[in-house]
């Protein structure tokens, strides 16, 4: 017997929350949530910061600002390279396999809704992750992007 989905509501700034590179991750819907359907977490970019490079994996991902500026750039599937501006309010689908990235180019930190399904792109998160005990941004370190290659290796995400 299939156990009943439950209601999940979160208050403004809840949620497990990791620093995963420079960005502050905070998890509002995980696969355990969702019957491994899908994933839906929460990103605040610093300024001229995003992924240190671009990347694919099999996971869709969409992304919805929730404030800021962000370029998001890469190779469509249809191998022509595009760069899109995005700002509040905006949303791009990306599409798994195809390689992306994205970057704040605004003067403060932006923040991004982030929904990949299937669920398990926040394990990912999870594991690269520093747990952090509220929504404040910590201070950036650079990441060891040798640790960061070999996690993103055991997710099967490839760094280009």
């Amino acid at each position: 017997m299939l156990s009943q989905p439950k209601i999940v509501h979160l208050a403004a700034g809840d949620g497990r929350s990791f620093l995963a590179l420079s960005d502050l991750v905070t998890f509002k819907l995980t696969g355990h949530q969702t019957a491994e359907k899908f994933a839906l977490f929460e990103l605040i970019v610093p300024p001229a910061d995003g992924p240190p490079v671009r990347h694919k994996h099999a996971w869709q991902e969409t992304f919805y600002v929730l404030e800021g500026a962000f370029e998001f750039s890469g190779q469509g599937d249809d191998g022509v390279s595009y760069a899109v501006q995005a700002t509040a309010g905006a949303m791009l689908h990306v599409p798994g396999s195809v390689p992306h990235g994205y970057q704040n180019v605004g003067a403060a930190s932006g923040r991004l809704l982030v929904i990949s399904s299937p669920s398990g792109l926040e394990l990912f998160y999870a594991e690269l992750g520093v747990p952090v005990a509220d929504a404040v941004q910590p201070a950036t370190t650079l990441p060891d992007m040798a640790r960061v290659m070999a996690i993103g290796l055991k997710y099967r995400i490839e760094f280009l």
